[in-house]
Formats: C-alpha cells, sequence, structure tokens
C-alpha cells in the first residue's frame, strides 16, 4: 500500500473535482472563503468522500469510498494527528495506525504516517506491527510470515 500516492490522489480529488452536493446545507465556505462545516465530494453522482471542515482544515470524522462504492479509509482527524482505518476490498481491515496532518504553509500539505501501525490479511489476522517515523517505516514490532497459499 501507498500512502502518499492515495493521498496525493485524495488531496488532488478533493481540490479539482469538488462535485456540489445537491442540498445547500453542505460544502459550505466561511466568510474567509475557506471550507467550513459538512463536505460531501462526489464522482459520477456517487459519494466519494465525506466529512467536516472547520476554517479549512479537516476535522472529525472523515470517510473515503473506493470506485466501487466499498469503504476505503475511515479518518478521524485530532488536531494534527489522524487515526486512520484502511480496509481491504472485502471489508475486512487492512491497516490502521496515526498519521499527522502538518499545515504550516497554506500551499503546502504535510501527511505522513507516524506511529504505530497494523497490518492484517484479507481474512483479518495480524501479520505486521510497524512503527513510522514522518513516513518512514522506522521498526518492526513483529512479522509473521503467511503461507503461500492465503
Amino acid at each position: 500500500m501507498k500512502p502518499q500516492i492515495f493521498i496525493l490522489f485524495v488531496s488532488v480529488s478533493l481540490l479539482c473535482m469538488c462535485s456540489m452536493s445537491r442540498d445547500s446545507s453542505v460544502n459550505r465556505y466561511n466568510a474567509n472563503g475557506k471550507p467550513n462545516g459538512k463536505w460531501v465530494y462526489l464522482m459520477n453522482d456517487k459519494t466519494q468522500s465525506y466529512g467536516r471542515y472547520k476554517d479549512g482544515v479537516p476535522v472529525g470524522r472523515w470517510i473515503i469510498f473506493n470506485p466501487d462504492g466499498s469503504k476505503c479509509v475511515k479518518k478521524r482527524y485530532f488536531q494534527n494527528k489522524i487515526r486512520e482505518v484502511w480496509y481491504h476490498k472485502n471489508g475486512r481491515v487492512e491497516a490502521k495506525g496515526w498519521s499527522k496532518l502538518i499545515l504550516d504553509d497554506p500551499l503546502e500539505i504535510n501527511y505522513f504516517w507516524d506511529g504505530k501501525w497494523k497490518f492484517f490479511d484479507k481474512k483479518g489476522k495480524l501479520k505486521k506491527i510497524s512503527i513510522y517515523v514522518k513516513g518512514e517505516e522506522n521498526e518492526i514490532i513483529m512479522l509473521k510470515t503467511t503461507q503461500a497459499n492465503e
């Protein structure tokens, strides 16, 4: 899984493909022109993602979907920390852990995995625990080898 590529895709999608929902209470801007409140992003009339902004910064729970409508990732924002849960196509958890979002420069988004991450196979069995520091895998705490036929 390449989180940087996916986040780049999501960021570009969120900025460039903002299809407005038909509900006038969503996708609103504050007085400073920044996204504020509930936002829903659509692609081909399907929900691509939804969540909330406060003064242009994502807050609370966000859910991002695959093109087929299945859940791809669930994120919960806590200031600059994000709790993430990634899903296999079959709906089981693929990975979960912490990341950071640093918005010091309004033109630059710094996002990276940071902290403990757990990885699971398609059957939901834990296969690896790793520690990430600023997006780089720094330490493997546990690695379970799987049989070739799994």
